[in-house]
């Protein structure tokens, strides 16, 4: 057969497999974008990609909107189960219908059209160039019908969807024109012996194909019932490669342009009634074993040269073990295995670096994600495609072109390099897992707006927050414009510039409420002025800001204003629903008997009816047109505080979520993030003016605020002002929810999460420089007893005050009180709402640090001076005994609280128990082996009583009690209120002060006697020995409900060899000693 020279005019489905000479496509089954790229995708599964070249032409109909049929041929116009590889060759630059021209032009004889699409291209280049229609042959179309359609009832969709285009070629009086109608196409239909034959290929490009055969048939079973799908297209080259297995007939055909019920259809004059010249060749019907044999021999051809044939795509498609020749990331599932592990090492290990420079663990997650994104690790040639595939629902990442030059996601000119071919794959897997994650923190989020820090510090907290809204927003929208005329084109077509302006104003607001707490916390200025202003203000804002987003969410996701307005109406309802409704039953719950086990945790059912709950409501903020993250945040907040439930169920939950679920987001907006599309120099010139307007806005409204409002000194107001500039998490969970939506395009996401970055970053640099590194270390020391006391039970503080100045029996005591607060990454480590309890147990009322003094001192007596802190941070111990050492004490007393359990192994101690013992002992551990000046380790079994008449004082004359007969020695010299019984070793030779109350008994082991008389005693004191843990040990684990004070001497000259002070699971059998053994 005499090969004819071939145009292919198409819009690729599940249909061309043939050898072409030339393509060019058009919008039809999808858009142009995805239509050009599936025909470079056939081509190179073909392997003709290096001998036919492929022209973009038109995107849209000549009169009608762009129209699509996601229904029939999936969401990327040729879907299927498979993960191809990605598109190597790019689309020529030159316009298609110019092309063709040239084309028709130079061709030395006529040459022929197929067009398997509709017919724009077509009707341009007739109505541009008419006098090239001589040069056209014939023209060869798939579309049409003689008598029923497939898109309305008498119309074919081809023909539909530009009616205007096909009935200007159909009159343009062509050489020939060649229809082959529906009627015909419906009987080339995919049988399962045809399927049989083309899988007999055994070949991974034969699988695919029955693949694509095998979506194509489930499709048109669910919208025309047709069990075996037809194909349509070849059916038109199968006319011109074999015209006599076709009959056709010349007759009238004109296209329906006006009809409200036959539009698009084309009217065949079968029984030529009509006067016009007969213009079209109508194919009647086929021989439809010819045309699969075509089709077949067709398939063998290019499966011969089919790059999917390699043993490397053998190995990836098939997804075979390793033991069978397969590859560690063939699959889906292994693939998002091994993006897991990635992601979560590579955070841990740099949260661990960025600890050292002050960091939060949101910095160094997002980091993460650039490095392994487009913007580091993705120019690595096949790095994205093996770790990180996009996908048609997924494009998180872009490839790299040529040179290392990173092409944007968006861009329409190198769409080879944009997208894989699977519709689903591992990066919408890890995207579906990050999405849970952050539905779950925005629930953390809303548990940590604590509103009883918002009513302690309303007045100042509210004008700092309002003017850290209003100026930042001021800021964000005298920059928008620059933003949108340069970079700003949002991908959402709905999103008008108000709309983008009220998002970038947003966007500025921000201040990250859960990352300004840990801050407070790591650098201790939880309970102080600052902390108590930055957090109230950060809540308040936090709340507008939320209310803001969800409005602009609203807007851009909707398809009218009036839309808008029911989303907004349907969500504040939705709102008023969860306080007025929801939270009264929650706090019903929390105060049921059954929301806890024995051991103090939550149930399984009440956590599995929280996670319900969170996931229901986050459900029904999606379906409104909102987001997802908003119903878990308003459930959050719909939480009562009550009976520790938020801590409760946040300790259900943290882990899984900040070490796995909150990475995988966070690094899943780095891989969003392409430092590559900021190429220009106008590009870093909207980064250094985002970044200049955030900082200025945010700072600026905070120091002026604080200084003028709250009466803050210089020195506080910039403190809180860039403490108010965190942005962190909240920041890129803001911006994914408007790259999300359409609001932002990559490039202007990227700008803004390197604002989010830096401002973020400089936080904590910022306030150690301004505030911490000249704040005082220690009050001016004064005359007077000094003592230093660490407790991690706010209910001692009234023995401290009440009890511990009679104790001491000084004149003129100075006491030092710290309330222990360990924190980690976990965010129940740092719930406000915890401080916000251990503040109101120091008795502060309003806010401030002297608060809290005066109401400590006035228990305390006029002759006790104790100021009251928190410590809170990773390392107590050390950050303890740095504490101790700082400021010369007279004495430093650890407590130790420890339930009590029976003998009997009727009462079993609690896991959580068991870990305060060891977390407690662990500290009195650190300053016995490091402290060597005079130490106390108080330890209590049950809640202590707030006063002492009676002391028992356990002596064996030994060189390590020296501290403690000094301690009791003062105490019967200076206070007579307080009786003592002195339990003495015969060998002792004790001898106390003579007065009433005071006892002194000499047997022979006072520690195997003292048993007797702790009964009868409110407090017992008797001295440690740093050489030796044995005694340590025994009253730490006895089950007297006694307290005991443990007093460990200075030490002379250079501490002795450690010894482990610190009890472990081993020491915590339930059965104990009965005794102190020395």
């Amino acid at each position: 057969m005499q090969r004819k020279s071939l145009w292919l005019d198409c819009d690729p489905g599940q249909n061309e497999r043939l050898n072409l000479l030339g393509v060019s496509t058009v919008a039809g089954n999808q858009t142009i974008d995805k239509t050009t790229r599936n025909a470079l995708q056939i081509l190179e599964l073909s392997g003709l990609q290096h001998i036919v070249e492929v022209y973009k032409g038109q995107g849209s109909a000549l009169l009608l909107p762009p129209q699509t049929c996601p229904e029939i041929h999936g969401t990327s116009g040729m879907d299927c189960t498979f993960i191809l590889p990605p598109v190597v060759k790019a689309a020529c630059p030159q316009k298609a219908v110019l092309k063709l021209a040239e084309v028709l032009e130079n061709a030395p004889e006529p040459i022929t059209i197929v067009c398997t699409g509709p017919l724009t291209n077509i009707a341009l280049l007739i109505s541009l160039y008419p006098e090239l229609k001589p040069k056209i042959e014939q023209l060869v179309l798939m579309g049409g019908s003689v008598g029923v359609g497939n898109i309305q009832p008498a119309a074919e969709y081809n023909i539909l969807i530009d009616p205007e285009s096909a009935r200007i070629v159909f009159e343009s009086g062509l050489n020939k024109i060649v229809m082959v109608p529906l009627e015909v196409t419906h009987t080339a239909l995919s049988t399962s012996s045809v399927l049989n034959r083309i899988s007999d290929m055994k070949s991974n490009f034969s699988m695919l194909m029955v693949d694509f055969l095998t979506f194509f048939g489930k499709t048109y079973l669910s919208v025309f019932g047709m069990p075996d799908p037809p194909v349509h297209d070849p059916t038109a080259v199968a006319y011109l490669i074999s015209p006599e297995i076709f009959t056709t007939k010349l007759m009238r055909v004109d296209i329906e342009t006006q009809s409200k019920y036959c539009n698009g259809r084309t009217v065949c004059d079968i029984y030529n009634m009509s006067p016009l010249p007969k213009n079209v060749h109508v194919a009647l019907s086929m021989d439809v074993e010819e045309f699969w044999n075509l089709m077949v021999s067709a398939l063998e051809r290019s499966n011969q040269q089919s790059s999917l044939n390699s043993v490397h795509e053998t190995k990836r498609m098939t997804g075979s073990s390793v033991v069978s020749g397969g590859g560690p990331t063939d699959e889906n599932i292994t693939i998002f295995l091994v993006q897991l592990c990635i992601v979560v090492t590579l955070s841990r290990v740099l949260a661990w670096l960025f600890r050292y420079i002050k960091q939060p663990a949101v910095i160094a997650e997002v980091v993460a994600g650039i490095i392994l994104g487009p913007s580091a690790l993705g120019r690595i040639d096949g790095y994205v495609h093996y770790i990180f595939p996009p996908t048609t629902h997924n494009p998180a990442c872009t490839y790299p072109a040529n040179g290392g030059k990173v092409v944007d996601r968006d861009s329409t000119s190198d769409l080879n390099l944009q997208h894989a071919l699977a519709a689903y794959g591992p990066i919408d897997v890890l995207s579906v897992f990050a999405n849970f994650g952050l539905i779950l923190f925005m629930f953390i989020i809303g548990l940590e707006l604590d509103t009883s820090v918002m009513k302690r510090n309303l007045k100042e907290g509210l004008a700092i927050s309002i003017s850290a809204m209003v100026l930042p927003f001021g800021f964000g929208s005298a920059i928008a414009y620059a933003i949108w005329t340069t970079i700003g084109t949002p991908t959402n077509p709905n999103v008008q510039f108000s709309t983008f302006l009220v998002f970038v104003s947003v966007a500025m607001s921000i201040t990250a409420f859960p990352v300004l707490a840990r801050i407070l916390s790591e650098t201790r200025l939880m309970d102080t002025k600052i902390g108590n202003l930055a957090l109230a203000a950060a809540a308040l804002n936090d709340v507008i800001a939320w209310i803001l987003l969800a409005v602009v969410v609203g807007i851009a996701n909707a398809q009218s204003s009036l839309g808008a307005l029911y989303t907004l109406l349907i969500l504040v309802g939705f709102v008023a629903v969860m306080i007025l409704i929801v939270r009264p039953l929650l706090t019903a719950l929390a105060k049921s008997r059954y929301m806890v086990s024995e051991t103090g945790e939550l149930t399984l059912d009440v956590v599995a009816a929280f996670l319900i709950g969170i996931f229901v409501c986050a459900w029904f903020t999606q379906i409104i047109g909102v987001d997802v993250i908003f119903g878990g945040f308003v459930m959050g907040v719909a939480v009562p505080r009550v009976n520790h439930l938020p801590e409760r169920f946040l300790k259900s939950i943290e882990d899984i979520v900040v070490v796995l679920l909150l990475p995988l987001y966070f690094t899943n907006s780095g891989l969003k993030t392409n430092i590559g599309t900021l190429s220009e120099a106008r590009s870093w010139g909207i980064v250094a003016l985002v970044i200049t307007a955030a900082c200025c806005g945010k700072i600026w409204a905070g120091l002026f605020s604080a200084r003028f409002a709250a009466k803050a000194t210089w020195r506080e107001s910039w403190t809180i002002g860039f403490l108010m500039n965190t942005k962190g998490l909240v920041e890129l969970i803001v911006l994914n929810v408007g790259l999300q939506a359409g609001v932002l395009n990559t490039e202007v996401f990227t700008v803004f999460v390197l604002m989010a970055l830096i401002t973020t970053f400089i936080t904590s640099p910022a306030v150690h420089f301004i505030y911490l590194r000249k704040r005082k270390q220690r009050e001016t020391e004064g005359d007077g007893y000094k003592g230093l006391m660490s407790i991690r039970d706010v209910s001692v503080i009234p023995w401290v005050t009440d009890v511990l100045p009679s104790l001491l029996a000084r004149d003129k005591i100075d006491l030092r009180l710290f309330i222990l607060k360990e924190i980690s990454d976990r965010p129940s480590t740092y719930m406000v709402t915890e401080f916000s309890q251990m503040l109101a147990s120091l008795g502060v009322k309003r806010r401030g640090e002297n608060t809290a003094n005066k109401a400590l001192a006035t228990r305390a007596g006029e002759n006790c001076k104790i100021s009251g802190k928190i410590l809170a941070s990773a390392r107590l111990s050390h950050d303890l005994l740095q504490k101790c050492i700082h400021k010369t004490q007279d004495i430093v007393i650890t407590e130790i609280k420890i339930a009590p359990h029976a003998l009997s192994l009727t009462r079993p101690r609690s896991e959580t128990n068991k870990v305060n013992l060891i977390k407690s002992s662990s500290i009195a551990d650190h300053l016995i082996n490091h402290y060597d000046q005079g130490l106390g380790i108080f330890i209590h079994k049950t809640d202590i009583k707030n006063t002492c008449t009676k002391v028992l004082f356990v002596y064996e004359g030994r060189s390590c009690e020296t501290l403690s007969l000094d301690f009791v020695t003062n105490l019967v010299n200076n206070n007579t209120d307080i009786s003592v019984l002195c339990l003495a070793s015969n060998d002792s030779m004790l001898k106390m002060p003579e007065r009433e109350g005071c006892t002194t008994l000499l047997v022979d082991s006072p520690t195997e006697s003292f048993t007797a008389h702790e009964e009868h005693c409110d407090l017992i004191i008797m001295g440690g020995d740093r050489s030796s843990n044995l005694s340590f040990r025994s009253a730490a684990l006895r089950d007297s409900p006694t307290p005991i004070l443990m007093l460990f001497p200075p030490v002379v000259g250079e501490m002795d060899s450690r010894r482990s002070f610190q009890l472990n699971e081993f020491d915590m059998q339930e059965v104990q000693p009965p005794s102190l053994n020395v």
